[in-house]
């Protein structure tokens, strides 16, 4: 009884701390021979109902030869009187105490199987159900080459041996299927990390395309917005440009087209002083003269510093139209190198907001430090997000596209006073 226990005890170890519960299964087996047998055939069903055979060990070990070749050739059947096909028909432990020939042949199913059981020998048989829970595991079945070679003590220590193997089987079973279950827990957080990761992509490229299409399309209505300037005040500049002042003679400052400036041009004949007509000029003339140049050089200086050349243009002929000299700067950087010069001093700047370079709120305030007196007109069509609070300072108007020509020289009058 003692050397029973003992078996019992050493079997739950093995299964209990070993990695592959089969191949403790086997080391069981063979710890139970000689006391259970000389031999024992160990089978398994798996979980989608499949028999197999893992092992068939030998007391013996000079007998394992013969066991490996049956092991080879005789793979579990269902109907076969002993193993894994009577467990799945009648899962119950049972001695057969005596094997008749025809259960031999029949459960050989080949002659050289059954030779091969006969080499072994094959005279009572112990056969144990693998139950766990109500599930059915596999069978092992003990041999002995003798008639009536087991007792009902050894049906009851069989018994145990079973139920602790088939216990250690159902526990590895639910531990790989919980290692399995983690693995698909595993690739499907990695699968979703990755459906999360090309999420972001596209909602990237998504964002990048709607900020790049909202550029583009406010790209576009600033250049319309600006066009629309250029052609509203060249219309106005040419109007204004048909009609032009003529002094009348009782020393009156009149209005008239263009033609009829020509025409009066042509009835007085050549100004005085030119090639076609000397003339003397009186100290009157030399005075008023003076004057003129006086003004000329009293005039503010203004520098007109845009990208785009159509406006840059136009602005300078208004200017210049009235009155005012022109300066004139390709970007925020040229603008700078004007300043720096020194050449003129300028008491005005008008520039665009949005230039490439360096925008023209930047521009102010660099310029600003060099001159703190130095006002500024901005000029755009994006007043609400372009200028800084900080922007909205004495000596600092905005003048917001589109504008008239009016509109222009008003504003510049304003900023001069």
């Amino acid at each position: 009884m003692r050397m029973l226990l003992g078996l019992l005890d050493k079997a739950a170890r093995e299964l209990s701390q070993s990695g592959d519960p089969e191949d403790a299964l086997c080391r069981v087996a063979r710890h139970a021979l000689p006391a259970l047998g000389t031999w024992c055939i160990l089978d398994v069903i798996d979980e989608d109902g499949k028999m197999r055979r893992p092992a068939i060990v030998h007391a013996e070990v000079d007998r394992d030869r013969v066991a490996d070749r049956l092991l080879r050739d005789w793979p579990p059947q269902p109907g076969e009187p002993f193993g894994a096909g009577r467990a799945i028909e009648a899962p119950r432990p049972k001695i057969i105490a005596r094997v008749p020939d025809s259960m031999l042949r029949r459960a050989s199913r080949s002659a050289e199987v059954e030779r091969q059981l006969r080499e072994l020998g094959m005279g009572s048989l112990l056969f144990l159900p693998l139950v766990s829970s109500d599930l059915l595991l596999g069978s092992m079945t003990f041999v002995s080459p003798n008639p009536d070679a087991y007792t009902p003590q050894d049906l009851l220590l069989g018994e145990d041996l079973a139920r602790i193997a088939a216990l250690a089987l159902d526990n590895a079973r639910l531990r790989r299927s919980a290692a399995d279950s983690m693995r698909i827990a595993e690739a499907a957080r990695a699968e979703n990390r990755e459906l999360n990761r090309r999420l972001v992509e596209v909602n990237e490229q998504l964002l990048v395309s709607a900020v790049r299409e909202h550029e583009e399309a406010t790209t576009a209505k600033h250049r319309e917005e600006e066009t629309q300037t250029l052609l509203r005040m060249e219309e106005e500049l040419r109007h204004s440009q048909r009609r032009a002042p003529v002094e009348s003679a009782g020393g009156t400052t009149t209005t008239a087209p263009r033609e009829l400036r020509a025409d009066v041009d042509a009835v007085a004949g050549p100004a005085p002083g030119t090639a076609d007509e000397p003339r003397a000029v009186d100290r009157g003339d030399e005075a008023e003269a003076t004057d003129s140049d006086s003004e000329e050089e009293a005039s503010p200086s203004i520098l007109v510093v845009d990208d785009e050349d159509p406006i840059r243009a136009l602005l300078t002929r208004i200017l210049e139209g009235s009155g005012f000299r022109v300066l004139t700067a390709r970007g925020s950087r040229e603008a700078l190198e004007i300043f720096e010069a020194g050449g003129v001093p300028v008491d005005l700047v008008v520039t665009d907001v949005i230039m490439p370079d360096m925008s023209g709120a930047e521009l102010a305030r660099q310029l600003r430090t060099r001159n703190p007196e130095l006002r500024t007109l901005f000029i755009s069509g994006h007043h609400e997000t372009i200028l800084d609070p900080d922007e909205s300072r004495e000596g600092t108007e905005f003048l917001a596209k589109p504008f008239t020509t009016d509109d222009l020289v008003r504003a510049v009058q304003e900023l001069l006073r």
